[in-house]
């Protein structure tokens, strides 16, 4: 095994990065490599930041291919980004790193995921750190930009609730995966099949977002789970969130499957990094036409209402199976 250095490292992960980050279209003063990064932001644009961090084995499987891992490191974080209707511009990106890992060709991998949606995203890598730990995690900070950021506290009684994508298979592949690895090696699991390319490989939906953001009127990712996160959307907008069920966009494989259990994973599963938004009914015609122009799949599943109990979200199963409402956490 061949021994590496912090900074031979830090050079390898640059070097992935196909444009040089100290541009003027870039507003990047001072790139990496000094002991700070010096950016220059458009003033007549809001600034959007965001932070996050995923440790092995909590946040993302530590058997998963490194590319993916760099692809959801990245994606994660700029679900939120998407969240706020912003485009990401400055990326930060911390890696704690086993001893194994750095003297392999873990960062090469690791950065052709992460570089490559970065790129399709115009974001561009303006410094980090890189420290050696008995387990991997990964700090990734993205700094935005949006001409009107949209927050979760917008909705209006009468608003529609809309989703993109579909919901629930990310759970339902980070089960299956785990089922998977306790019966064979990794290098015997297809990654990307079905289920397990919504959990390894999710798609933040930055550019939509940012398209409708004159139509919405809040926005918020789905991480820790449907139910939890439009709970956290209605909380915020002091009313009462009302979904049918029956109208949340499932992922083709779930047909067929035990009913109780695709509730559970729509409901509660989580890892969707899909979006939940709210908008006034003369407006999703225009949402819809840029759904399709940015090929997202997009479903109206609810609307808002005044709140007139502490309730802040209602799910009508129209007599389904009904399971407890709950969403991740990470201190439980």
């Amino acid at each position: 095994m061949t021994k590496t250095s912090e900074f031979s490292l830090i050079d390898r992960l640059l070097s992935h990065q196909q444009h040089n980050p100290e541009t003027s279209a870039n507003g990047v003063i001072v790139g990496p490599g000094d002991d700070c990064a010096v950016l220059q932001p458009n003033a007549t644009l809001q600034q959007v930041v965001t932070t996050d961090t995923l440790i092995a084995g909590r946040h993302f499987l530590a058997d998963m291919p490194t590319e993916l891992i760099g692809h959801r490191a990245l994606a994660v974080n700029l679900s939120d980004i998407a969240a706020m209707a912003a485009k990401p511009k400055w990326l930060l990106c911390s890696l704690n790193l086993p001893f194994e890992l750095a003297n392999n060709d873990f960062i090469d991998r690791f950065a052709q995921g992460f570089f490559t949606l970065a790129q399709v995203h115009g974001a561009t890598l303006v410094g980090g750190n890189m420290t050696r730990d008995s387990k991997l995690s990964i700090s990734i900070t993205i700094i935005g930009e949006a001409q009107k950021s949209i927050t979760r506290s917008g909705a209006q009684t009468g608003d529609l609730i809309f989703t993109t994508g579909s919901i629930g298979g990310a759970a339902m592949g980070l089960a299956t995966l785990q089922e998977q690895l306790a019966k064979k090696p990794s290098s015997d699991i297809d990654w990307l099949d079905s289920f397990a390319e919504r959990y390894c490989k999710p798609i933040p939906r930055v550019e939509f977002a940012s398209a409708i953001a004159e139509y919405v009127t809040a926005l918020i990712d789905i991480s820790d789970g449907f139910a939890q996160d439009l709970t956290h959307l209605a909380k915020a907008s002091d009313c009462l969130a009302v979904v049918s069920g029956s109208q949340l966009p499932r992922h083709p494989d779930f047909f067929g499957m035990d009913v109780r259990t695709v509730i559970e994973r729509q409901l509660n599963g989580g890892d969707d990094y899909e979006l939940i938004g709210t908008c006034n009914k003369a407006d999703f015609p225009a949402i819809a036409k840029a759904a399709k122009a940015h090929n997202t799949p997009l479903q109206m599943v609810g609307f808002i209402k005044s709140k007139d109990t502490t309730q802040q979200t209602h799910v009508d199963w129209q007599n389904t199976l009904k399971v407890p409402v709950k969403g991740y956490d990470h201190f439980i």
